[in-house]
């Protein structure tokens, strides 16, 4: 495989689905010029864009599984294997499907600056994945009492 792959089944989706760049840009929610970039090879897409474009487009089980291997030929082990763990984290839970573009932002954040405490190698994979739940909870629960307060 080539290090473009993702970027002909980009292109190759569009096509098949009647998506000009602008109108699929406009629907994932990202700039023409860096859908662009994605189908010329140029950059590789971020798991926040792979999430994105598996949720608005509902792809099956099988173009998912396609996506996910053709990503292995463009990144890294690492970086592949944090992928799917936050696409299979993220897809399962329907509270964050249902997140409005703001808010996801906020969450996505707040993720991102609590995943920093873990990276000390003393804690292990299980008790990391317990702990990214629980602030998820907690996140959720700010939100919620955020609510009651207006």
């Amino acid at each position: 495989m080539e290090k473009n792959e993702f970027g002909k089944f980009l292109k190759e989706y569009m096509d098949n689905h009647g998506y000009k760049l602008e109108a699929f840009a406009a629907e994932v929610g990202y700039s023409f010029g860096l859908i662009s970039h994605y189908i010329n090879g140029r950059r590789s897409p971020s798991y926040k864009f792979i999430n994105t474009f598996f949720k608005k487009f509902r792809l099956s089980e099988k173009e998912k599984i396609k996506v996910l291997e053709i990503l292995k030929q463009d990144k890294l082990p690492e970086e592949i294997n944090e992928l799917e763990k936050k696409i299979d984290n993220f897809s399962e839970d329907t509270r964050i499907q249902n997140l409005n573009s703001k808010t996801r932002k906020q969450f996505d954040e707040f993720l991102e600056e609590a995943i920093l405490m873990f990276n000390d190698e003393k804690i292990d994979d299980e008790d990391k994945e317990k702990l990214i739940d629980s602030l998820k909870e907690v996140f959720f629960k700010a939100k919620e009492l955020n609510k009651r307060k207006k």
